[in-house]
């Protein structure tokens, strides 16, 4: 049991992780007025995988729950 919410945990971290990295490019971004394709495309994947460990996570909460 205890090496499933030591997944969960790990899932979390990322999730977190690649949100306020995500974010914060995203704000400070916008306080640029040129930005270069290589840091639009490395944010883009940043917020790719958010999205996807959040879903993970959300998926492993309910399977765990349940």
């Amino acid at each position: 049991m205890t090496g499933i919410w030591f997944v969960f945990a790990i899932t979390i971290l990322i999730a977190v992780y690649s949100g306020i990295t995500f974010f914060s490019n995203l704000n400070s971004k916008a306080k640029q007025k040129h930005t270069n394709d290589k840091s639009a495309k490395k944010n883009n994947i940043y917020g790719i995988v958010f999205l996807v460990f959040l879903i993970l996570a959300v998926i492993e909460l309910f399977v765990y729950i349940a």
